[in-house]
């Protein structure tokens, strides 16, 4: 819990984070779209293909390649969006960053090579988009800081102050990009490559060459995939040398066997990993989406589930793992690592010993879960060995879906404590201040909160009733007291709810709904005190 607890409060691990939640609509959008458009079913593709000359094939494809296939892009302004808000404030310019990180971004990513493009910008430049953007930001807001503060900063007299404000920026941004260009011409000359990125592809990629595709091989290779993952890089992609040169010819080797009467010998093809260990996606995800549904009580996390269960039904999990997230999560590493890892010995020996068919048939990796294990072994004990394999992960994922649910608790009762206790020390001061408008931690806070009392203060929000009694012990009448019940938070204290509804311009409609209620228990409270007792509330001016 405390190795979990510092990890989590590393700078570094936040902004992470932080840009990862700005890209959950891309992710769900992208996901769809893949989904839509991959689909891998005979009749559903003839269709999208053929309606109206391919036009639904061809939309599915634009927003695909708009989303997924720009996603280190994505994670590039993410993060530099996030990192700007935790480190920098309102005097310097967050335009700069983004172009700063752009730049760096695309000097990594190989914008000098002939064949940069989309794909360039897509998963597999995860990694470079990280390094880009925490270096180059943090280099941004030192050197704007340090270039505008000893006068160095371009001035245009007369000018708007925003004009000038963004012509301060050209000496940082050029610094970066000459930082981040000498950098990747020293990786060129010294390595033989083109690219930074070229350089960590082909590092991952060189440990797997060479050699018969073993048991060995096929496990250091899921590890590392994961490993990759864990860190923000998009690990099948990455490996994809590996893949296509190891493991994809040992299928068409397999059907050459049976094409002349011999009997398949390949254990490990790409269909092997694709059914028995990638179910859901990297690290078996769907194991961790079923614990997820059986043994999570956090609300958020289910939606997540709930978001994410289509396109893990199709192998395409980065909505959970950059969602939930996954990535820099010291508390998923260990099941995130152990599961596919556990699938594969399991999958690999029940194959060995001829409990399940060695896979002769090509199937597309978006088949769903259970009809690929069939499909690919044309055996029933395919889609046997798959629900084994789920069921172990299940086990696996168990306990840290439930370790994670109690570590968010306690991290939001305590981050709940710290607001209650801020608002409490300042209420009458902010009595004339906007919660929602602050731009700190507590701010952030605020406009959580305000969104969620927003959508449940007309189901969600109760009253209770404290009754008033006189000397001689009779009721006289009771008091309407309003309780609200956070999904993740708990109890809220009452006058921020009603500071938070101000702000949030909703205030008339939850008293509305406090009057309604109050109406809707009359019966009830009287049966309850007496009949000639009073009910109040409080309402504002």
């Amino acid at each position: 819990m405390e190795l979990a607890r510092r990890a989590e409060g590393l700078l570094i691990v936040r902004v992470i984070r932080a840009g990862l939640v700005n890209m959950i609509p891309i992710l769900l959008i992208g996901a769809f779209a893949l989904v839509f458009w991959s689909f891998p079913l005979t009749g559903y593709q003839t269709f999208i293909n053929g309606f109206a000359g391919g036009f639904l094939a061809e939309l599915f494809l634009i927003i695909y390649k708009a989303t997924f296939g720009v996603l280190s892009l994505y994670m590039t302004l993410g993060i530099t969006t996030a990192f700007m808000h935790y480190r920098a404030g309102a005097d310097v310019p967050l335009a700069g960053a983004v172009s700063a990180s752009m730049i760096a971004f695309f000097i990594l990513a190989g914008a000098n090579t002939s064949d940069f493009g989309i794909d360039s910008m897509g998963p597999k430049s995860m990694f470079p988009a990280i390094l880009a953007s925490i270096i180059a930001t943090a280099l941004y807001i030192k050197l704007f800081r340090s270039m505008g503060r000893g006068g160095h900063a371009i001035y245009s007299r007369g000018a708007d102050k925003d004009f000038n404000k963004m012509l301060a920026t050209i000496g940082p941004i050029l610094m970066i990009a000459l930082f981040f260009g000498l950098f990747d011409v020293i990786i060129i000359h010294a390595f033989g490559v083109t690219s930074f990125r070229e350089l960590y592809i082909n590092i991952v990629n060189a440990i797997f060459m060479g050699g018969e595709a073993s048991f060995g091989k096929g496990f250091a290779f899921i590890l590392n995939s994961s490993v990759l993952w864990f860190f923000g890089i998009h690990g099948s992609d990455a490996l994809e040398g590996v893949m296509d040169n190891v493991f994809v010819p040992l299928l068409a080797e397999n059907q050459e066997a049976v094409a002349n009467g011999l009997a398949p010998t390949n254990i490990l093809t790409k269909q092997f990993f694709d059914c028995f260990v990638l179910m859901g996606g990297c690290g078996a995800m769907i194991c961790l989406l079923i614990s997820i549904f059986v043994f999570s009580r956090n609300q958020s996390r289910r939606r997540l589930g709930v978001a994410a269960t289509l396109p893990m039904i199709f192998n395409i999990n980065e909505l959970m793992v950059f969602g939930l997230p996954i990535i820099y999560n010291p508390i998923m590493l260990v099941p995130f690592l152990l599961t596919p890892l556990v699938c594969y010995t399991t999958a690999y020996i029940a194959t060995s010993v001829g409990l399940v068919p060695i896979i002769t048939n090509s199937v597309e990796w978006t088949t769903p879960v259970l009809i690929g294990g069939y499909l690919a072994t044309g055996s029933i004990a395919g889609t046997i060995m798959q629900i084994v394999n789920i069921a172990i992960g299940v086990v696996i994922y168990a306990p840290f879906v439930r370790f994670l649910d109690r570590q968010t608790a306690e991290e939001a009762r305590r981050v709940l404590d710290d607001f209650v206790e801020f608002f409490k020390e300042n209420e009458s001061d902010l009595e004339g201040q906007s919660l929602v408008a602050r731009q700190d931690i507590y701010g952030d806070f605020a406009r959580n909160i305000t969104a969620d009392l927003r959508h449940d203060f007309q189901s969600n929000v109760t009253m209770h009733y404290q009754p008033q009694y006189d000397y001689a012990g009779n009721c006289l009448g009771v008091e309407a007291l309003l309780r609200w019940i956070h999904p993740t938070y708990g109890a809220m204290y009452p006058p921020i709810l009603i500071k938070l509804a101000e702000d949030g311009g909703f205030l008339p409609d939850l008293e509305e709904g406090i009057m309604k209620s109050v109406l809707r228990d009359e019966k009830r409270v009287k049966e309850k005190y007496g009949e000639g007792i009073k009910i109040s509330f409080n309402v504002t001016g």
